[in-house]
């Protein structure tokens, strides 16, 4: 039963892969065949449409040729009355006019719009029937632009013809000006039905319509009649039809003046398709006839194959009941034979697999004693734990494995985390009781958070939650692990040293208090001193001293007012400094103007007190000598860092100048050599001078590293 099942199996699958590769075959080259005829007629169809198309235009082209060669000749709009009817009439029995029988009626206006003469083939119009067109589109369009004008496609109230106005500009051969204007209206008959009996293929017609989608040409004409209209969904391609019927459309656009007109040629898709079925049915005729001979020759090589593979099948029988020594037999040599050579040399080493599974199985032994060993390790060293360790299930916050620490008892892994530590029925989210794993879905490492708990008392009790997350092969959290540690020891600890901190900052505030207070002090003494001397010199001096400690003493009132105390906001600094030695040196502002472009620049009170002390002798050296007489002037003060990390500091101004034999190094000056020692000695910095224009100096220094004092 099973050899016979087995070739079934087999010549099923065989016939079923023929089957299926040929229908796939048979309905691959059914759809290449069905592409290539819709393209070759969708070509055919595009050059039916191109050609009616051009026809069209060249027909109305050869009306308009025809038109211009002959009012070249005519001098139409100075002739009288009885000439211009004659003139029309020659034109209207041109004998290229005639042959065609396009034109039915001409008009000539003059320049102003006013009907001079009509003729026609069918009607004879007395002058009183002559109108005014002055504002109609055919008289205006061609008289502004000088091209033609075509009106839009009428139709005979009677005949139902269609018809088209032609507006002709005439021109002055000599002014080149339009002078009169030439309407000629055009049967449209003739061009029409010459393209709607365009045929092609059984059924293709070919029809017009304007840019509105009414048909004007088509070869039933109660299409016409019925007032039409049709759109198409796209320019070419499988489409609803007039009747709604589907068909392979290919279109063409032509224009007549601002008139666009589409040539339509429509094919039903059934005669498309009837094409295709007639190629199909051929094909399926030679694919049946193959398939046949392929299952036939099928079964014979089945045959040929599964016996060898039944005798294999024997074998391998006899081997799982037990019996290794047996081998199968090798006829031929060929995929079976090595088959069935591989499965006598796979018998055979069977049995040396099983005395080395056995091996295996005492290792595995050995290795899961020892797993058992490393088990009772871990749980011994979670139980020595003195805090509170478990791991918690980040999907339902269950916790699945604790120390005794935790004090949860047994755990069955169904109750929650949020239950067992808070007793509560949702997980913690308020300030008190941040969630550890909501934290840590959220930043995907290890996190700490603080829980506040409170005894029996009342007293508050603060816990150091950590929490670690586990990530499972795909890098997602699976499980996180927390232990807590009671640290309100540690918080009130923390807080005897926030205290204690606040406590030397308002010390530390009093004392720059203090320090300015006892500057301005001695500022006072020496404004006080010098009022009372009648040596200039001698209360010059006093006055620079004074404003050296003024600031100095600046320096630590800005310490003393910030929210930083070691650190001056320099900009501010300069500028409360700057203005105060304008109003201590009696100099009016409006004549000088101090300027200043300083960056977020902080520096310590080493720094700031030297660096204060140049920008005081600098300044006040410029408001004393760079402008006399009350001459006006800028100071400017730059301060930035630079990209090696240094300070630059510019102060200049546009005064008269410092002499260009004056040595700022060796000089006897002592504001000079005090910006000297600062600058190189104090702030270890270098200092460079600029004569140029006006004065500039140029200091740059690094910020001094705070020295313990001891």
């Amino acid at each position: 039963m099973k050899r016979k099942g087995l070739r079934k199996r087999v010549a099923l699958a065989v016939t079923l892969l023929v089957v299926s590769s040929l229908t796939v075959l048979g309905l691959a080259l059914s759809g290449l065949n069905f592409m290539t005829q819709k393209n070759q007629l969708m070509a055919l169809q595009q050059e039916v449409v191109k050609g009616a198309a051009n026809e069209i235009k060249w027909d109305i082209h050869e009306i308009e040729t025809l038109l211009r060669v002959i009012t070249a000749y005519n001098d139409l709009v100075n002739l009288d009355r009885r000439k211009q009817f004659n003139a029309l009439s020659q034109i209207l029995t041109h004998q290229d006019i005639k042959l065609h029988n396009f034109v039915d009626e001409l008009v000539l206006l003059d320049s102003s719009g006013r009907e001079l003469t009509r003729v026609s083939r069918s009607v004879v119009y007395s002058p009183s029937e002559l109108s005014e067109r002055s504002e109609a589109d055919e008289f205006l369009v061609p008289v502004r632009s000088g091209e033609i004008y075509y009106g839009p496609v009428t139709f005979d109230e009677k005949s139902y013809e269609p018809r088209i106005m032609l507006s002709l500009p005439v021109l002055n051969v000599r002014s080149w000006t339009v002078e009169s204007v030439l309407l000629a209206r055009i049967r449209l008959n003739r061009t029409w039905e010459n393209v709607s009996s365009i045929s092609f293929g059984e059924s293709g017609t070919v029809f017009i319509t304007d840019v509105d989608g009414k048909v004007l040409a088509h070869p039933d004409p109660s299409v016409i009649y019925r007032n039409t209209y049709f759109k198409a969904e796209t320019p070419k391609g499988i489409q609803p039809g007039l009747n709604d019927e589907k068909i392979m459309l290919v279109s063409e656009g032509f224009q007549l003046g601002d008139h666009v007109f589409t040539v339509y040629a429509a094919l039903p898709f059934r005669e498309v398709l009837a094409l295709s079925f007639r190629t199909l049915s051929t094909t399926a005729f030679f694919l049946l006839v193959f398939i046949g001979l392929s299952i036939a020759v099928s079964f014979i090589v089945i045959r040929r194959v599964v016996r060898p593979i039944e005798l294999l099948a024997d074998t391998a029988k006899n081997i799982s009941a037990g019996n290794l020594g047996l081998t199968a037999r090798v006829e031929d040599s060929d995929e079976i034979g090595d088959l069935s050579e591989a499965f006598n040399i796979m018998s055979s080493k069977l049995s040396e697999m099983i005395k080395s599974l056995e091996s295996q199985m005492y290792e595995l032994k050995k290795a899961e004693e020892k797993i058992k060993q490393q088990n009772e390790f871990l749980n011994n060293v979670l139980s020595s734990l003195t805090h509170p360790f478990y791991i918690i299930d980040v999907n339902n916050y269950k916790v699945k494995m604790a120390n005794p620490a935790a004090e949860f008892g047994k755990l069955s892994g169904e109750s929650t985390c949020y239950a067992l530590t808070h007793k509560r029925d949702k997980p913690c989210e308020d300030i008190e009781h941040p969630c550890v794993i909501k934290k840590i879905k959220e930043v995907g490492k290890p996190v700490t958070v603080e829980h506040i708990h409170y005894d029996g008392e009342g007293n508050p009790l603060i816990n150091e939650i950590h929490g670690y997350p586990i990530f499972d092969d795909g890098g997602n959290i699976t499980y996180v692990i927390e232990y807590n540690i009671d640290i309100t020891s540690r918080k009130k600890a923390e807080e005897g040293i926030r205290n204690s901190l606040r406590e030397k900052e308002v010390l530390l505030r009093e004392i720059h208090h203090r320090t300015k207070n006892n500057m301005q002090i001695i500022s006072s003494l020496l404004r006080l001193q010098s009022a009372q001397l009648t040596d200039k010199k001698s209360a010059a001096i006093l006055q620079d001293s004074q404003n050296r400690i003024q600031s100095m003493s600046l320096i630590h009132e800005q310490l003393y007012e910030s929210k930083d105390l070691t650190r001056v906001d320099f900009g501010h600094y300069i500028g409360d400094l700057t203005q105060g030695l304008i109003r201590l040196c009696g100099t009016r502002t409006g004549n000088i103007r101090v300027e200043q472009d300083i960056k977020d620049i902080y520096l310590g009170i080493d720094t700031a007190i030297p660096c204060g002390l140049i920008i005081n002798e600098l300044v006040t050296n410029s408001l004393k000598y760079a402008f006399p007489e009350g001459r006006e002037g800028t100071i400017r003060i730059n301060l930035n860092r630079t990209d090696e990390d240094e300070i630059e500091l510019i102060l200049s101004d546009n005064g008269i100048g410092i002499p260009d034999d004056l040595d700022i190094k060796h000089t006897k000056t002592l504001g000079l050599q005090l910006v000297t020692t600062l600058s190189e000695h104090q702030l270890q910095g270098r200092i460079e001078l600029d004569r140029t224009k006006g004065t500039e100096f140029r200091i740059t220094f690094r910020e001094l590293k705070y020295e313990e004092r001891v």
